[in-house]
């Protein structure tokens, strides 16, 4: 099992997190993560993540519609805080 890179307990202070983050990697801004946007955020895991294999399926992991694009409600899906629908 993956565990997840945020330490915080306030979901709140998660959500804001992941949004800054999103929008950080977010380079065109249309709200969705693309491969290109994601290989910084990625090649940082890849040291700090175990098992390895987590922050190499990252995105198979997230991507729930598979169009190779993570939205935002995926990624807040992918670090265990609801989004809005």
């Amino acid at each position: 099992m993956c565990v997840a890179i945020l330490g915080q307990s306030n979901s709140m202070g998660k959500v804001h997190l992941l949004l800054w983050k999103f929008t950080h990697l977010d380079e065109n801004a249309d709200y969705m993560l693309e491969l290109r946007e994601l290989h910084s955020f990625l090649k940082t895991t890849k040291k700090s993540i175990h098992p390895k294999k987590c922050s190499r399926t990252f995105v198979a992991y997230c991507d729930k519609d598979r169009d190779h694009k993570i939205s935002l409600n995926e990624w807040y899906s992918c670090f265990g805080v609801k989004g809005k629908e």
